[in-house]
């Protein structure tokens, strides 16, 4: 309890005390890579809460159309073909839904299109947020509105292990990330130390190195 209240302590002081954050120089490895992950943790959580809810609405919006909204159409061998000769577009809780089996939309035009989205085109399963598009193959989704509808109850019902499950991914890669860089700017002070003190081993600089 004390290393997570000192944790505490470290980042409010950061805020408006040059002079502390100087001395974490000086505390020990470990809680230095404990630090850092708790700094990364406080940046990923809102990113963190808009990726959850994303996929919550999504879903929910999705469940409701395919079975009230949308044209028919069936998925099979990795394909989406409908009854229409032209993409299907509808606005629905503020997300556009596209249904397009006649390969015409990628994508990228979905992206173009609208911000917040959902596309089942001629042969991927398309979300767009804030303009970023994550897009997969057909390769676990088959059947008509019906079976996809029944789907994606079973989605639903199993959220609540699949967010956590990628969140914690999400964040290892994003703690890591930050984790190298701050290894690179680290290594990168200590040499710029070590250059320092060889080429002003006295005068001002040299004060400063070997009081730092």
């Amino acid at each position: 309890m004390l290393k997570t209240l000192n944790i505490f302590k470290q980042l409010w002081v950061s805020i408006f005390s040059p002079k502390d954050i100087a001395s974490f120089q000086n505390q020990g490895i470990g809680k230095t890579i404990l630090y850092v992950f708790f700094i990364s943790l406080i940046a990923f959580l809102p990113s963190a809460f808009y990726f959850g809810t994303m996929i919550v609405d999504g879903i929910d919006a999705m469940h409701e159309t395919v079975s009230e909204d949308l044209p028919a159409f069936e998925i099979k061998n990795g394909t989406l073909t409908t009854e229409k000769d032209e993409p299907f577009s509808l606005n629905k809780n503020g997300y556009q839904i596209f249904v397009d089996g006649t390969g015409t939309l990628t994508p990228e035009e979905v992206a173009a299109k609208a911000d917040e989205a959902v596309a089942l085109l001629k042969s991927d399963l398309v979300f767009v947020s804030g303009g970023n598009v994550q897009s997969s193959p057909y390769s676990v989704l088959e059947g008509d509105n019906q079976e996809i509808s029944n789907w994606l109850d079973s989605v639903e019902s199993v959220l609540p292990i699949i967010i956590p499950l990628l969140l914690l991914i999400l964040y290892l890669f994003t703690a890591s990330g930050i984790f190298i860089k701050v290894t690179i700017l680290a290594a990168f002070g200590l040499f710029s130390k070590m250059l320092l003190a060889v080429l002003f081993p006295t005068g001002i600089f040299g004060e400063l190195v070997h009081t730092a």
